[in-house]
């Protein structure tokens, strides 16, 4: 959680400083430079627990692939059992805001975008 925050602010932060910045253009290299890689860690992180989620979307499928019904009965029963867990999705929380999926990344730029307006409107 503490993660998804720092970025968004970073982020933010990241606009605001190219958007105010008025001589000095040497630096405006190493800010855009700043703003891709943190973009690019929310959109990895963002994009890697989304597939986590629905790679375990797919394990029931796959699980009922195999020719469970021609094995015996202990097998059949560790199949059920891994056809019942499969059931809930596996994925990562980040705290009280929910699930990381890619619908994460575009709220964290959301907010981003949310602190930026706020930042420029108090200039």
């Amino acid at each position: 959680m503490l993660t998804f925050m720092v970025n968004s602010m970073k982020l933010g932060s990241g606009v605001i400083i190219i958007v105010l910045m008025e001589q000095d253009l040497k630096e405006l290299p190493f800010h855009m430079v700043f703003l891709t890689v943190i973009f690019t860690e929310i959109y990895l992180l963002g994009w890697m627990c989304n597939g986590i989620q629905d790679q375990s979307f797919r394990v029931a499928e796959r699980i009922y692939a195999i020719q469970w019904y021609d094995k015996g009965k202990d097998f059949k029963v560790m199949v059920e059992m891994m056809m019942m867990r499969a059931q809930k999705p596996s994925n990562i929380k980040i705290g009280p805001l929910g699930v990381m999926t890619v619908n994460t990344i575009v709220s964290t730029v959301q907010t981003a975008y949310s602190f930026i307006t706020l930042m420029l409107n108090l200039r």
